[in-house]
C-alpha cells in the first residue's frame, strides 16, 4: 500500500485536480464478477471508458483524461463485494496551437448529469450480462446446489454474518476525510451506484498520497480484529449497522472462508 502510493505520487499522477470515484455494482452481480475474472475484466473497461467519454464529452474540446482504477473485493466488515475505486483528472489535457499540452478542468457534474452517467453505466452493464446470458430469473426448483470451495468460501463472504451490539464501533476511521470527503454527489438505478467526491488538490501532495493509500489498502485492519475469552473472533464495524450492531463476530474458519474469497 506505502509502495504503490509513492509511486503514483512520484512517478504517475500530475498535479492536477482529481476527483474521487466510486462505482458500485448491483447485489445479485456480486457471485459472478467475483469469481469470472474475464467478466469482470470487461465491466471495468466499461467503466472506465464510459467515464472518460463522459468527461470528454462535459470539457466541449479534443482532449485526453488520465486516471487510474483499483478494484475492491471487500466491504467494511469483510464481506465480498465488488466495486471500483477511481482516480480521474478533473479535466482534460488539450494540445495548444503552440504543440505544448495544457490542461482544461471541467465544471462541477450537475445532478442530472450524474444521473445520466448512472443509467449509462446501467444499460451497458446489462448488455454485457446479457450477451454472457449471465441474466438468469430465478429458479423454483428446491435443489440445492452443489458448491465448491471456493463458492462456498463466497457464499460465506456475501452473508452479514452473526452481529452483536458490543461496545462502540469504530470511532475514529484513520482515512475518513478521503472515503467520504465533504461535498460529493452520487446517483443511482436498480442497484447501481455511482459517486463523485469534491475535487482534490492534486498539488497537495500528502493529500492525494493518503488518497492512493486507501485506495490499495487490504480487506483487512488487524487493529480492529480481536479474539474473545472463547474462541471467536470480534471484528469491530466502523460504525453501527441499522440494527445498532457494533461488533462481527466469526469462528477463525470463517474468517478464513471470507478472506478466501478476496
Amino acid at each position: 500500500m506505502g509502495d504503490g502510493a509513492a509511486h503514483l505520487i512520484d512517478h504517475v499522477l500530475p498535479s492536477v485536480p482529481y476527483r474521487q470515484w466510486v462505482v458500485g455494482f448491483p447485489f445479485e452481480l456480486n457471485g459472478p464478477l467475483a469469481f469470472q475474472p474475464g467478466l469482470l475484466a470487461a465491466v471495468e473497461r466499461l467503466v472506465m471508458d464510459a467515464l472518460s467519454t463522459w468527461q470528454k464529452a462535459r470539457a466541449g474540446v479534443v482532449g485526453q483524461v488520465g486516471g487510474i482504477l483499483v478494484r475492491h473485493r471487500f466491504g467494511g466488515s469483510l464481506n465480498l463485494h465488488i466495486h471500483d475505486h477511481l482516480l480521474l483528472m478533473d479535466g482534460v489535457y488539450v494540445t495548444g496551437e503552440d504543440g505544448n499540452l495544457r490542461f482544461q478542468q471541467t465544471p462541477p457534474p450537475r445532478d442530472e448529469e450524474m444521473q445520466d452517467l448512472a443509467n449509462t453505466l446501467h444499460r451497458r452493464l446489462m448488455c454485457v450480462f446479457k450477451r454472457r446470458e449471465l441474466l438468469q430469473e430465478p429458479s423454483d426448483s428446491n435443489e440445492e446446489k452443489q458448491l465448491d470451495a471456493l463458492s462456498a468460501c463466497g457464499q460465506v463472504a456475501l452473508s452479514h454474518g452473526k452481529r452483536e451490539r458490543r461496545g462502540p464501533a469504530l470511532s475514529l476511521v484513520d482515512e475518513g476525510d478521503v472515503e467520504h470527503p465533504r461535498g460529493g454527489m452520487s446517483a443511482s438505478v436498480d442497484g447501481l451506484n455511482v459517486y463523485a467526491s469534491a475535487p482534490l488538490d492534486g498539488r497537495d501532495r500528502e493529500l492525494m498520497e493518503r488518497v492512493c493509500r486507501y485506495l490499495l489498502r487490504g480487506p483487512l485492519a488487524q487493529k480492529r480484529l480481536s479474539e474473545r475469552p472463547d474462541g471467536m473472533l470480534a471484528y469491530r464495524l466502523k460504525k453501527p449497522d441499522r440494527r445498532g450492531n457494533t461488533v462481527l463476530v466469526l469462528s477463525p474458519q470463517e474468517l478464513l472462508m471470507r478472506l478466501c474469497s478476496r
